[in-house]
Parts: C-alpha cells; sequence; structure tokens
C-alpha cells in the first residue's frame, strides 16, 4: 500500500511518493524555462533518459535508499545519505535510481562526486553542459545535435565510456592525463600519453557541436557517431 506525502526538502507544489519498492519525486514544470540536475553525492547505477511530452519538469524514481531532494528556482538536487555498497552489488540487474528529464526545456547536468554504472539515453534532450567531477566509470552517453556547442567536462579521468553522438554533430575530444584504448570517430589508439586533442573535420564548420574535455587519463573510451 502507498502513501504520497510531503517532504521538508520538497518546495511547496512538489511531490514525494513512498512504498514498498523504492520511491518517487516529481515537480511540476510551471514556468521553468530550463534545467539544472545536480547529483551532489557519488552516484551508481543510475538510468538517465528525457521525455519532451513529460508534464512535470522531472520525475525520480529510487529503490532501497531515498535521498535529499529539493527544486530551487530550475535546479533539481539530489544528494544520497550514504551509498551502501550492498546496495549495489543487489541490484546489478537494474538501475538503482531512474530520472526522467522534460525534454522541452533545456538542461544543464552536474555530478559533483563522480559516478559508475550510468546509462543516458539524452537523445531527446538539449543538453548545454554535463560536469562530472571526481571520475566517471562505466558510462553510457548518448546524445542529440545541438543548437550550438554542447560541453562535456570529466574530471578525475573515465574508464570504460562510451559516447554516442548524432551523425551530422562535430565532435572534438582533449584528453590530459594520457589514454588507452581510445576509439574516436573510428579512430582507433592503443597508447597516447600526455595531452591529446582530436577533432573531426567538420567541427569548426558546422553549428551542432559536441565539445568533451576530460582531466586525468581515459581508460576504455569509445566515443562515435550514430548510424
Amino acid at each position: 500500500m502507498s502513501a504520497t506525502k510531503k517532504d521538508n526538502s520538497l518546495h511547496h507544489g512538489d511531490s514525494q511518493e513512498q512504498h514498498s519498492g523504492g520511491s518517487k519525486f516529481s515537480s511540476p514544470t510551471g514556468s521553468v524555462k530550463s534545467g539544472r540536475l545536480v547529483l551532489a553525492s557519488a552516484v551508481t547505477q543510475m538510468e538517465l533518459r528525457a521525455n519532451p511530452l513529460l508534464d512535470d519538469l522531472y520525475q525520480a524514481r529510487f529503490k532501497r535508499q531515498t535521498p535529499h531532494v529539493w527544486l530551487h528556482e530550475n535546479t533539481v538536487t539530489i544528494q544520497f545519505r550514504r551509498f551502501r555498497f550492498l546496495d549495489g552489488l543487489a541490484n546489478l540487474n537494474g538501475p538503482l535510481a531512474e530520472i526522467s528529464l522534460n525534454g522541452s526545456v533545456p538542461w544543464e547536468i552536474e555530478f559533483r562526486n563522480g559516478v559508475s554504472h550510468l546509462d543516458a539515453d539524452l537523445r531527446q534532450l538539449q543538453l548545454r553542459s554535463l560536469d562530472v567531477l571526481s571520475g566517471a566509470n562505466r558510462i553510457r552517453l548518448m546524445l542529440s545535435r545541438p543548437p550550438g556547442t554542447t560541453y562535456i567536462y570529466i574530471s578525475g579521468g573515465i574508464s570504460r565510456g562510451t559516447i554516442l553522438v548524432p551523425a551530422n554533430a562535430g565532435i572534438r575530444v582533449r584528453i590530459t592525463g594520457g589514454a588507452t584504448n581510445l576509439v574516436f570517430d573510428n579512430q582507433r589508439f592503443g597508447a597516447i600519453g600526455g595531452e591529446t586533442s582530436l577533432e573531426s573535420p567538420d567541427f569548426k564548420s558546422t553549428t551542432g557541436r559536441i565539445d568533451i574535455c576530460i582531466a586525468g587519463g581515459a581508460s576504455n573510451l569509445t566515443i562515435k557517431r550514430e548510424g
């Protein structure tokens, strides 16, 4: 049996639903013209999606552990009290967090304390920027073609990542700290030391660009176009 209640961390109009399978959060879009999602603590096993037909600004569902969630103006902040390692082991076949973002407004996304096992299908989202601090491990990003430039910044390095971009988007990647097993736009590199800068031939001439900067090295990273 489920129960709906207000949480002190939520602003008026937001809702939280708790039930035996976890908890759900949502907030109406209202007059918001753009969104910002902040993951304030370490995140693992997250599924991130975009839906241009979503009535709410966002919808989030969490299994086992209910985080603090609050909305201030256009910023949705999510903070887990502390991730328990056994929670991850118990849910290897499914995400611990599922978040849908309203695809009718542009978004900025920030992971402040690292992320692992992230599956993000953002092909229906206008993504302005995505920042990952403290490293990324086993992530998959699927991106749309932006009207201008989408900036992706990862500090602390990345291991086992895939970034898929539309066929008609320009791509650039800059890596400090070296790279091993890097695939970029159908080019394969075994090991590269120092700083690396690669870009597709159309990066400077096209208006839709994905600009990726990685500080701390990259291992087993694939950046390629779909199709």
